[in-house]
């Protein structure tokens, strides 16, 4: 794959032409991957609603996105992001 990735640069070639091997890519859809992602939203939206000063909210909806990213970081491509 690298390989074939630098006869597309050496040619000039977008790589955004290669195919990609199907060992590299997710067997889950993107739907399946965002309900990972935020599963432990409802905790930190329910204290979110519970606080009375506006900061305090905004800080607990940046807190819900930010462990979402950190924790579950995927790195792969999904086969078919529309069916899984």
């Amino acid at each position: 794959m690298i390989k074939k990735a630098g006869a597309y640069l050496y040619k000039g070639k977008s790589i955004m032409n290669l195919s990609l091997p199907a060992s590299v890519l997710d067997n889950k859809s993107t739907l399946q991957m965002l309900a990972d992602m935020m599963g432990f939203f409802p905790r930190f939206i329910n204290q979110a609603v519970s606080a009375k000063n506006h900061i305090e909210q905004m800080k607990y909806v940046a807190l819900s996105f930010m462990f979402a990213i950190s924790c579950f970081p995927n790195i792969q491509k999904p086969f078919n992001p529309l069916m899984g």
